[in-house]
This record gives structure tokens, C-alpha cells and sequence, in this order.
């Protein structure tokens, strides 16, 4: 409808704002660049007003132009008589472009046969580009597809191709899918070649014209055959340098005595570094230098199988690759080396400061001394690869009053601590008594370890305690510390149930004075309310800090340690039957409800009397006895030995087990040990 002079109208913008008056600009459609242009009393015809896209102003499907800023037209013509319009969408109805999605990086041209080097056209001079996603330094390839050429053979074929491209043309990794040719190029000019002669070269004895599909491509994947593998040989023995026993294996994928056999061998594939490792195991053991240069690696794991298949190798060349972490290097750890070079790799950029830089080549490798082409000075080292680790002596008390007291406190206290109600250890912490808990994964674990999340909630691991600054992490930990004998007992109960392993207790007495008491248990146990078929074995280390009380000892310190147990100790978890030893002091009854945590004093086991060694077999308990027939026919020794093996191990059936193998191995076991 039309509007009069002295008619106005309340329009809403974009961003709320409200005009009144039809010449108040502050409303009227925006073009490029945010020009505002007055509206006026005629319609908006086709062209009049240049928006977003192309061309004039837009139509909606009735036929009526659409404001671009969303308002509705209310014009006089006749055009606009349909009513509200819809909002315009500032995309949908934008005029696709004739590029690709890169514009003209991936310009699509016509198909025109005479474009494409049809029957009585001209070549094709469209070019191929190369892409944008290739590594900086890196080739682009092209793959080559000829449909219906399964009936050529490969020779008649190929010398049909390089007719148009002569001694350019080097066809890489050819084959057969199906009815179809395949095979890569490198070469830039040589594929747009090609792909010029697409429908002009004619088959001999027939009017067949080949079609010629070129693509841009990824690298071809190696297939290594034995044929392959024997041209491998062949190459890596021209590379190789017996006076000096060293292998130049510089820029492999580039070799030209390969590139003229059709191979691409890309050492940072795994599949050609394996071969490559193998080639060298079986001919060349003794190598002792290596040349890895730019071979465009990324990572150095398809190079660690050489450290076991080139054990010998000191002198090592990396440099000119593409290298980004230090970290990489621990994959060749097995390399004693002497001289490495990495210049020109991503990793040296990431480490500020030369001795930064050596320091963490000398981390993985010690024994260097050459670092990119610089002499460094001597490593102080120490070598430890005929050291003799000594075996452990187990338990460790000062005398024999502190043994029984200890030996006493434990056994007690983890009777009641195995028990579903560990309410009664509040008789053995002191009033102001502290406890702290702590977790963390067992290093010694390759695979996925059990999960310690029932102990997470409370640990006081410094590595799982984020806070927003050291304050904050200080209150963290200071909230995880619980203070008294009622928390302490209080959390303990929040534990889960436990089974301690008896035999798997050592404990090490490190303070004793008139006043304090310090010494430190280490063991095995299983939670016994874990659902699993096969509840996970953890270790643990406990410190205890006690103070003298009448008829014993109050604990004032309390800090345990909670991880998974390695393999080998879940292997001798829960396996001993012999008797619990005073070093693996645990008893299995319970204490007399109402009794503190510390009863009067447990005797000790007495040593045996002096007299012979048979005597005092036959004085042994019945269950000693057993362990000592039970260690003689696994370790063939007679029972005088086995007896004496077993006591001065203090009982401990693992350890004098240990004990007797290591000692076996030194050849220091004597042959009357073996008399029956």
C-alpha cells in the first residue's frame, strides 16, 4: 500500500535500536564496507542497491525484494504487495563460485574433449598444481591410471609413454589392478605430459586409444617381494664402505639406481626400515657408523628394530630429518654411541642453550663425545655393568629388646587392621597422632595397571594435588593431613578391607632413643571386599614414629605408601606355608577384645642350643622341618645345607631361595652341599 508524506513508520534494526521517520538513515540497508545509503520513498528495483554477493538487491521466492538488514518492505509498487517477507539469509542465496573450495588452487576446468587432447585436438596445457597440504620440501606425486591396458604388456606400454617424455620419464612402483595400469610420477612436468596425450597414442594393430587419468596422489606404499628386496642388497652393498664398516643410507627414497628400477624405498616407512635391518644382521653384523640423513623422518620407531639387528653401531648421523622431540632418541637407548649428529632437525630449534642441548643427548646417550661434528668434553661416567648388585638382607633391628617390641606392636596392630572393624586402633596412635596417605603407579608395571581410585580421594601425592598457586596446593594438602587419634582411625576405616601376606613383611628399625621409636614395614596385601575373580596384590610402605607408653609404644606419625606390586612380587605374593618368621611379623589370632593395640611383651623365637647341625634339625619345629625337606628337593643340597641356608636368611623360604641361586651362579655353593 502506499504511504503518505506525513505517514511514519517504527522499524526495528539489527541490533534493537528503533527508528521513526522514513528518513532516518540510521536503519537503511549496509553494503561492502558499512556505506549507508538513505531510503527513499521508490521501491528497491533490480541493481538499484548492491549488497552481499553479486548482482542487485534480492528476491524472495514471491518475487519481492528482501531488506538485507532483516526489516520487512512496506513500499508503495506493486511488486511489494505480498505482505511480510521473509528474513534474508545472507548465505543462501549467495551465487556459488566457478573455483573450487581453495579458489583457484583447485580450478575446475571444462570438459572439452579438444581441451583434453581428444581425437584431433590439440595437447592439453592445463597444468597440474601441486598441493597446498605437502610438506614444505616434500615431492608431490601423481598417479597414473590407464583403464583396458591389462592386455599390453608392461614393456610395450611404457615405451609408448616415454616416447612423449624422453628421458624424463620414470615410472614408479607399475602395476596391475584389475584391467587397469597403475603406476606414480614425481615429476611435475612429466605428469602434465600425460596427461597431454590422454586419447593420442594408439595401440599397435588396433584403433585403441589410450586414456590417461593423472592425479594428484599421495606417495605409493612399498611392496617389498623378493625381487624387490635382492634390488635392496644390491643398493645398500654400492652404499656401503667396508674399510671404515660404514652405511650411507642418505636420502634412500631418492636413489637412482632404484628410481631406474620403478622402486620408491622411503626409509621412514617400518616396512623398508625392517628389511633394511634384516639386510644388515645377515651381511653386515659388524657395522659400526650409520648414515640416516635426510630421510624425512618423522619418528624413530620404524629405526628401532636396527638396535637389536646392528647391535655394534657407535656413530650415528640423523641430521636433516624432521625430528620435533628429544624424546625420540630413548627409542635407540640399545646404541652405545660415541657420535651422533642431529643438526638441521626440528629438535634442536625446541632446546634453548648448547648445554641444555647436551645435556639431554648425554641423558639418553653418555658415552658421547662428537655432537654434530663438535668434540665435547669427556663424560664422567661410571661403569656399572660388572657391578654386583647385594643382595637384600631383609629385616633390620638394632637389638633384640627393640625386635620384641616391634615385632609385638606389628603383629597386633595388622591382626586388628585385616579385621572388619578397626575401631580398636585407636588404643595405639597418641592423642595429637598424625596420618598421611599417598599413591602412585608402580614404574615397574609395563602393561595397564589395577586402578587405586578407592585411595585416590585422599592421597597426598604431590603430582595429583592442582591448585591455582603454591598456596592453594599448600591448603590442599594441609585439608588431606588428618590430625588426632579420632581421624586417623576415623580414615583408616574409610579404607578398604585388607589381607595382609604375613611373609612378605620386612621392617627396617632406623631411630631409637629413650624418647622416639621410628621404623619403617614394607609388604603385600589384597583388598579381600574386591569383587574381581582375582583381587589385585598392592604393595605398601608404612612409617611409623612412636613414643614410649606403659606396656609398649603410642604411634605419633602414621605416613603410608600404597602402589601395585610388581610382577615378581605378585609372583611370591601368598605362596610361602612355612612359619611366620620374627622378620615377617604378623600373627594370625586375633588380639582379646579390650586389650590396647600393644599387650604386654611377645617372646621371641630363642636360638637354637650350640650343638651339632643334625641336632638341631631334629630340635625344629614340625612346620620348619617341612620348609627345609620342601627346599631340598627344589635345590637338590642336602639337609644340613638347606637348614643352614634357611636360617641365616631368618626363615624368609623366598629369600633363601634367592640367596642359594645367586651363589650357585658365582660357583660359590661347595660340592658337599650336594652330598647326600
Amino acid at each position: 500500500m502506499q504511504r503518505s508524506a506525513n505517514e511514519f513508520a517504527i522499524t526495528t534494526g539489527r541490533d534493537g535500536s528503533r527508528s521513526f521517520g522514513d528518513h532516518d538513515d540510521r536503519w537503511a540497508p549496509r553494503g561492502r564496507g558499512n556505506n549507508r545509503r538513505k531510503f527513499n520513498n521508490k521501491s528497491w528495483s533490480r541493481g538499484s542497491y548492491r549488497g552481499r554477493g553479486q548482482g542487485g538487491g534480492y528476491k524472495n521466492q514471491a518475487g519481492g525484494p528482501v531488506d538485507t538488514e532483516g526489516d520487512v518492505m512496506m513500499g508503495g509498487d506493486a511488486e511489494h504487495a505480498h505482505g511480510s517477507q521473509p528474513r534474508f539469509n545472507p548465505y543462501g542465496g549467495r551465487p556459488k563460485s566457478r573455483r573450487g573450495k581453495r579458489g583457484d588452487q583447485y580450478h575446475r576446468y571444462p570438459r572439452d574433449n579438444s581441451q583434453r587432447g581428444g581425437a584431433g585436438g590439440k595437447p592439453s596445457t592445463r597444468p597440474l598444481l601441486p598441493s597446498s597440504h605437502s610438506h614444505p620440501g616434500s615431492k608431490t606425486w601423481y598417479k597414473v591410471s590407464i583403464p583396458h591396458a591389462k592386455e599390453t604388456d608392461k614393456a610395450t606400454l611404457l615405451t609408448l609413454l616415454g616416447n612423449h617424455a624422453p628421458g624424463n620419464f620414470r615410472p614408479i612402483q607399475f602395476g596391475y589392478k584389475g584391467e587397469m595400469a597403475v603406476f606414480y610420477l614425481d615429476d611435475r612436468d612429466v605428469a602434465n605430459l600425460m596427461r597431454g596425450v590422454s586419447r593420442r597414442i594408439t595401440l599397435p594393430g588396433s584403433n585403441f586409444k589410450l586414456i590417461i587419468n593423472v592425479n594428484m596422489s599421495s606417495p605409493p606404499f612399498p611392496v617389498m617381494n623378493e625381487e624387490n628386496l635382492d634390488k635392496l642388497k644390491v643398493v645398500m652393498s654400492a652404499r656401503y664402505d667396508p674399510s671404515i664398516k660404514t652405511l650411507d643410507l642418505t636420502s634412500l627414497y631418492e636413489d637412482r639406481a632404484l628410481q631406474q628400477e620403478g622402486l620408491y624405498l622411503p626409509l621412514n616407512r617400518p616396512v623398508i626400515a625392517t628389511c633394511v635391518a634384516k639386510i644388515i644382521q645377515q651381511n653386515i653384523p659388524e657395522l659400526v657408523g650409520l648414515n640416516l640423513s635426510s630421510n624425512r623422518m618423522l619418528s624413530l620407531s620404524s629405526v628401532q628394530e636396527m638396535v637389536q639387528r646392528a647391535p655394534n653401531v657407535v656413530s650415528l648421523d640423523l641430521s636433516k630429518n624432521q625430528l620435533r622431540a628429544v624424546e625420540e632418541l630413548d627409542k635407540l637407548k640399545g646404541w652405545q654411541l660415541t657420535e651422533l649428529v642431529l643438526d638441521k632437525n626440528p629438535l634442536c630449534d625446541r632446546i634453548h642453550g648448547q648445554t641444555e642441548y647436551v645435556s639431554a643427548v648425554r641423558k639418553r646417550f653418555p658415552k658421547v663425545v662428537k655432537l654434530d661434528g663438535k668434540e665435547l668434553p669427556p663424560p664422567i661416567t661410571f661403569d656399572v655393568s660388572t657391578a654386583v648388585v647385594p643382595v637384600s638382607q631383609g629385616s633390620y633391628f638394632v637389638n633384640a629388646e627393640v625386635q620384641e617390641l616391634v615385632v609385638r606392636f606389628l603383629k597386633e596392630y595388622y591382626t586388628i587392621y585385616d579385621c572388619d572393624n578397626r575401631q580398636p586402633l585407636i588404643d595405639a596412635y597418641h592423642d595429637n597422632a598424625i596420618f598421611s596417605l599417598s599413591v602412585a603407579s608402580n614404574p615397574a608395571i609395563e602393561n595397564k595397571q589395577p586402578s587405586l581410585a578407592d585411595y585416590l580421594s585422599i592421597s597426598r601425592n604431590d603430582l595429583r594435588i592442582r591448585g591455582r598457586d603454591e598456596r592453594d596446593k599448600g591448603r590442599i594438602k594441609d585439608r588431606l593431613l588428618k590430625k588426632g587419634k579420632l581421624q586417623v582411625v576415623s580414615e583408616l576405616s574409610t579404607l578398604p578391607r585388607t589381607t595382609h601376606d604375613a611373609n612378605s613383611f620386612v621392617v627396617d628399625v632406623n631411630l631409637v632413643s629413650s624418647t622416639v621409636l621410628s621404623f619403617v614395614v614394607n609388604g603385600l596385601f589384597k583388598e579381600s571386599d574386591n569383587k574381581a575373580d582375582k583381587p589385585p596384590i598392592r604393595a605398601f610402605s608404612r612409617c611409623f614414629t612412636a613414643v614410649p607408653a606403659a606396656g609398649g609404644v603410642l604411634v605419633t606419625n602414621d605416613c603410608l605408601t600404597i602402589t601395585n606390586a610388581s610382577p615378581q612380587q605378585q609372583r611370591a605374593a601368598f605362596k610361602s606355608t612355612g612359619p611366620t618368621p620374627s622378620s615377617s611379623p604378623v600373627s594370625s589370632n586375633p588380639p582379646v577384645p579390650g586389650t590396647s593395640a600393644v599387650p604386654s611383651p611377645v617372646p621371641v623365637p630363642s636360638p637354637l642350643p650350640e650343638s651339632s647341625p643334625q641336632q638341631q634339625l631334629d630340635s625344629l619345629p614340625p612346620q620348619r622341618q617341612q620348609m627345609v625337606l620342601a627346599f631340598c628337593q627344589e635345590s637338590n643340597m642336602n639337609p644340613i645345607y638347606s637348614f643352614r641356608c634357611l636360617e641365616d636368611n631368618a626363615w624368609d623360604y623366598v629369600k633363601a631361595g634367592q640367596m642359594f641361586l645367586n651363589l650357585q651362579a658365582e660357583g660359590k655353593v661347595p660340592p658337599e652341599a650336594f652330598a647326600k
